[in-house]
């Protein structure tokens, strides 16, 4: 009975020690990925560590659910590039018997890559199962891992050495591309024409370094039908950063009609071929048949037709632009919330249109608080959400005005989960910059 005991505890101890090696896998030679969910179990006194091999790109999500059966199980995830450079790494655990976890995480890469999946599980008392689901662009590695024989296995130690030698068998694996009778070579620069050209192509790009810049902003908010929170907020605001931009700046608050156009008159009158000027407002705007109007103060629209004669085109700025001929010329536009005149505009389109710049003016931006058509929204701060992000970037020095816009672009629209999306339309042919370095 003696023997027949120890016989048994010897056969049990190799059928461990055999399913421990079993699934384990050396990093240096992972296994290709066998789909996009792989399952697996938990299993006392066993330690689980499996390495897998996938190739992937942008975004890919991980999704591990663990069920333990006693006590409680644990497996671990771990995502390394070919360096073995840790990327990403969770866990789920269920800590009650017969319980389960679910956990889910996110991985962020660029371009096409391979990279290394780790799921560990500690032996101890724990078992149970696991599932780990992929989602996005991932694939199984397109090659499969040499296993060397005992004489010719590396040492662990040197796995990124067995690494090349799978990427190398991947991409010799790789069919080759059709070959035609006359290739033509596709034509190629090297470094050193590359960099020799470099200089030509910064001097045909010129910086709009103008002597005098000038604003005009004008923030409408008191309107007596649809009152609106920030626009008068959004001009002060804009007019301290623009006056540290080295802006000489005129701002208007809940101005009527005549007040507008006096100001949008006086403004072209300062402007020159040696200076720049920037139009801001804030407030309500409304396109009709594929004209933009500005809302002043005090209007009565009861009829469509009465939307010319009661509001500011917008046009009417950029003439002023085209008049002067100045160096750079920026039109701001946030005033793209709900038309609170609806009912007495028939053609009404949602948002404001496209804005055609005229030939006459040099360089001209135009920047709408979102895209043509849709709604910007007010804001539930200080500040209105498109603004507010235009001023954080209005002060970082060193930015040329396409990427002071674009990051305010990207801020919005992360902010707003997509549904705000700031757009530009620019003839600008040189670069400026709000704040120098």
């Amino acid at each position: 009975m003696f023997l027949q005991n120890r016989i048994c505890l010897l056969l049990g101890t190799v059928l461990l020690f055999g399913l421990s090696q079993a699934s384990a896998q050396d990093r240096a030679n992972p296994l290709p990925l066998p789909g996009t969910e792989i399952k697996g179990t938990l299993r006392p006194g066993v330690r689980t560590e499996t390495f897998y091999a996938l190739e992937a790109s942008g975004s890919v999500e991980f999704t591990l659910s663990v069920t333990g059966y006693q006590d409680w199980a644990m497996l671990e995830v771990e995502v390394l590039d070919t360096s073995f450079v840790p990327l990403l790494k969770f866990e789920a655990s269920a800590s009650t018997p017969n319980g389960s976890d679910k956990r889910a995480a996110k991985l962020r890469l660029g371009g096409k890559q391979i990279v290394l999946l780790r799921l560990s599980g500690p032996s101890a008392n724990k078992s149970g199962t696991y599932s780990l689901k992929l989602s996005g662009q991932v694939a199984g590695a397109h090659f499969s891992p040499t296993v060397p024989t005992t004489a010719q296995k590396k040492p662990a130690e040197a796995p990124i050495e067995n690494w090349s030698v799978l990427l190398k068998q991947q991409k010799q694996s790789e069919p080759e591309p059709q070959r035609t009778a006359n290739p033509t070579p596709a034509p190629r620069e090297s470094g050193k024409a590359v960099a020799a050209a470099m200089p030509a192509v910064a001097s045909a790009i010129r910086e709009i370094g103008a002597d005098k810049r000038f604003a005009l902003l004008i923030g409408n908010s008191a309107y007596e039908t649809v009152p609106l929170k920030n626009p008068v907020n959004d001009a002060r605001a804009m007019a301290e950063v623009l006056a540290e931009c080295g802006f000489q700046v005129t701002m208007l608050e809940n101005a009527d009609k005549r007040r507008m156009e006096e100001a949008i008159r006086a403004f072209g009158a300062k402007l020159d071929a040696k200076s720049v000027g920037l139009f801001y407002f804030a407030g309500h705007g409304i396109q009709v048949n594929g004209t933009n109007y500005l809302v002043p103060l005090g209007v009565r629209i009861e009829k469509e037709a009465d939307v010319e004669y009661e509001t500011v085109d917008a046009g009417r700025v950029l003439s002023e632009f085209a008049n002067a001929r100045n160096a750079l010329s920026i039109l701001i536009l946030d005033a793209c919330r709900d038309n609170p005149f609806a009912a007495a505009t028939r053609s009404l389109t949602r948002g404001l249109a496209v804005v055609k710049l005229p030939k006459e003016a040099n360089g001209t931006l135009v920047a709408y608080a979102t895209s043509p058509g849709n709604v910007a929204r007010d804001g539930t701060g200080q500040n209105g959400l498109y603004t507010e992000e235009l001023l954080r970037n209005l002060r970082k020095p060193g930015l040329k005005i396409e990427d002071v816009f674009k990051l305010t672009r990207i801020g919005v629209k992360e902010r707003s989960n997509g549904s705000q999306v700031p757009w530009e339309n620019s003839s600008i042919d040189g670069d400026f910059f709000f704040v120098r370095r």
